[in-house]
């Protein structure tokens, strides 16, 4: 069966927008940076299946998994895997001293800034890794990358499908190396780099002119439910009957799915003009 078929004949510019949601397979790499504990019961398959599918695609970034089935750590990256055996959707009592382990362990060494990074994203609402931004996308809705890596004062990235690049903590910065072009930059506390083709430059505007998509700007799928919203209840007599009562549909499911939101809608007439 095909991938549309699967998500509902879904066209696929529609289905591109869904790899912001919950698909944890997409955005595994991310883990690089950030110690990750992924547990499922033996007995729980549908749970089980997302760890799988995350430890899966680390392998496939080339981050192996090493010991034993129910224990696996990826090398080169902070991610532990745990199965507590003969478990529905729980965790044994094994698998929950492991884990208070795991927690112990990077709860002492303490949040850092890393010289390394490895980012990924599919649109400028999650942009931020420690000492990176990425304030441009070639394509939205497409993997864009960044491999970053900083020695003393001089910087050597990576990137695909980004066209803007903000790098903080650069106080120090003499040259930036950036998919195999060097850049002389001085020092700052934040330098902005962005692309004209294949072409980089420093930019030394912060904030790119004319419209474009960035961060919390460039929905409306990502934006729609992220920030407060009022749902207006239609009233009196409608244009469109049909447009009508599929409004009242999506209010009645709205409420279903978060009661406790009622007070949110704001009640207006709507009516002939």
């Amino acid at each position: 069966m095909s991938r549309r078929k699967q998500q509902g004949g879904l066209e696929p510019y529609q289905l591109a927008t869904l790899n912001i949601w919950e698909n944890i397979s997409e955005w595994a790499l991310n883990i690089y940076n950030l110690p990750l504990a992924g547990h499922d019961g033996e007995q729980d398959t549908g749970q089980l299946e997302s760890s799988l599918r995350a430890r899966a695609q680390l392998e496939k970034e080339g981050f192996p998994s090493e010991g034993d089935p129910d224990y696996l750590r990826s090398k080169g990256a902070p991610g532990l895997w745990m199965v507590s055996k003969n478990t529905g959707h729980g965790t044994s009592p094994l698998v929950r001293q492991r884990l208070d382990l795991f927690l112990k362990e990077w709860g002492d060494k303490g949040q850092s800034s890393p010289d390394h990074i490895r980012f990924v994203t599919y649109t400028t609402r999650y942009n931020r890794d420690y000492w990176i931004s990425v304030d441009g996308l070639s394509k939205h809705y497409e993997r864009a990358d960044v491999d970053a890596q900083r020695r003393g004062g001089v910087y050597d990235i990576k990137t695909n499908n980004i066209t803007r690049l903000g790098l903080r903590e650069t106080d120090h910065a003499k040259q930036i190396r950036i998919d195999g072009q060097d850049l002389k930059v001085k020092s700052a506390p934040e330098v902005t780099l962005a692309r004209n083709g294949s072409a980089w430059k420093v930019d030394k505007n912060s904030r790119a002119s004319g419209l474009h998509k960035t961060h919390a700007l460039q929905g409306p799928i990502d934006d729609a439910f992220i920030d407060p919203f009022l749902l207006v209840r239609p009233t009196g007599t409608p244009w469109s009957d049909e447009v009508n009562q599929q409004a009242l549909r999506s209010l009645a499911r709205f409420d279903r799915m978060w009661p406790g939101s009622s007070a949110a809608i704001l009640i207006r007439r709507m009516t002939r003009t």
